[in-house]
């Protein structure tokens, strides 16, 4: 089995803060795979330094068994690797389905072809009946929701999502869920940030769990939900939904 994303001791200071400190893990091609931590743990931070938004101090990050350390984002984008963010970006003056189908310019010349991308993707999330709404009047759920479709629409090869939860209704937790249940089989490898712990344990194939930018343990579902380090870590960090609740 092998792995799409690499990160090898990585470590990366701001301000005379040690965020992270040689930090480990891998991603295996078409799976899901959840990073998790305390508030704190420097998860968000992972997420800046493999997709070029943060320059790690040292270690190496491959890609596809191409180092990609310190690689600017737009370029990192163009090999298929895209992230969300916690804040949403987009561009909030166009349409639902014209943010989709800029995003395919990404792999394609061809307007017929972005436009019935966007088509598939406003199906797959339920976004048909808001295509025509300008992006910023929607509620911010469904904003949320958008975002991820926005970056799918550059077809990547590994999306980091990034609290794509948060905010969101139960009925949208659902239906993310599911969509992000169905990445790997089109050829979609996932690393996933999210304090939805219900969400993480139904959907990861393998969880990854940092405490202090550091390793702490890493496993199955069931495995991390048992490790006494994790459940001692998220009870000390005041995670509103820790590993307990998930399990209740």
């Amino acid at each position: 089995m092998s792995n799409i994303l690499e990160v090898e001791r990585v470590n990366l200071a701001r301000g005379g803060l040690q965020i992270l400190s040689e930090l480990s893990f891998n991603v295996r091609e078409n799976h899901i795979t959840s990073l998790i931590g305390p508030n704190g743990a420097g998860k968000t931070t992972v997420f800046n330094a493999i997709s070029g938004f943060m320059k790690a101090d040292s270690g190496t990050i491959r890609f596809e068994d191409r180092v990609v350390t310190g690689m600017l984002p737009e370029k990192l984008t163009s090999k298929g690797l895209a992230r969300t963010f916690q804040r949403v970006r987009g561009l909030p003056s166009l349409s639902v389905r014209d943010n989709l189908v800029i995003g395919a310019f990404n792999h394609t010349n061809s307007v017929k072809a972005a436009r019935a991308q966007a088509d598939e993707l406003l199906e797959a999330l339920q976004l048909t009946e808001v295509a025509d709404a300008n992006a910023a009047s929607l509620p911010i759920g469904t904003r949320k929701i958008l975002e991820v479709g926005r970056v799918l629409s550059t077809k990547p090869k590994l999306v980091l999502l990034d609290e794509v939860m948060g905010g969101l209704g139960p009925t949208e937790v659902k239906v993310m869920v599911e969509f992000i249940r169905g990445l790997p089989g089109q050829g979609v490898s996932v690393l996933l940030v999210e304090h939805h712990m219900e969400a993480v344990m139904s959907v990861s194939d393998h969880i990854i769990a940092i405490n202090r930018g550091k390793n702490l343990a890493e496993g199955t579902p069931d495995e991390i939900a048992n490790d006494h380090g994790v459940i001692e870590a998220y009870l000390g960090g005041g995670i509103d939904d820790g590993i307990a609740d998930a399990e209740a």
